[in-house]
């Protein structure tokens, strides 16, 4: 009788020690930002079949307005867990977007949307993968800012080539 209350009291321990805990919540936690991501692929594909079916029909900003990606998925644009989720948030406004005719790109977004793809597209801290997917949004959205993105961005690496090479001279004097 002993013995199997200590093996019950070693199991307990085992499965409610703070390792064990912690493996399974980062599990758990893992499995639904995976979980996340394909309903977030899906959702820009079948967004994008119902706004190329039914957009002539009803009426693109119409049926934009109904859809209110925007509206679901701008708090997801901000989630600071897995970066790849920020990625295919990304990716599924981009699919949605491009189902759009060209004339209503820029009508589609918030300003206040538009601004944080601009900044999320323009800032060196960012995931490099959502500043890609942030440029290839904006190339969607508006050409203009995106060459404004581009055109900056590529100055501020010319920028830092330029103090790299003058804080690492290629040549030594020598005394």
């Amino acid at each position: 009788h002993l013995n199997i209350r200590e093996n019950c009291r070693s199991s307990l321990g085992k499965w409610s020690g703070f390792d064990s805990v912690q493996d399974r919540f980062i599990r758990t936690v893992n499995t639904i930002e995976f979980k996340i991501m394909f309903y977030l692929e899906r959702l820009g594909k079948i967004s994008s079949l119902v706004i190329e079916r039914y957009g002539p029909t009803i009426g693109y900003l119409e049926l934009w307005k109904k859809i209110d990606l925007e509206k679901i998925l701008t708090p997801i644009l901000h989630y600071e867990g897995d970066s790849r989720v920020n990625i295919e948030c990304f990716r599924c406004i981009t699919t949605a977007v491009k189902a759009l005719p060209d004339e209503y790109h820029k009508e589609s977004l918030s300003e206040t949307t538009i601004q944080f793809i601009y900044y999320s597209a323009m800032e060196s801290k960012c995931h490099q993968w959502i500043q890609i997917e942030a440029l290839s949004l904006l190339k969607t959205l508006s050409l203009d800012s995106f060459t404004k993105a581009v055109t900056q961005r590529l100055w501020i690496l010319r920028t830092q080539m330029i103090f790299l090479y003058v804080d690492e001279p290629c040549y030594k004097l020598e005394r």
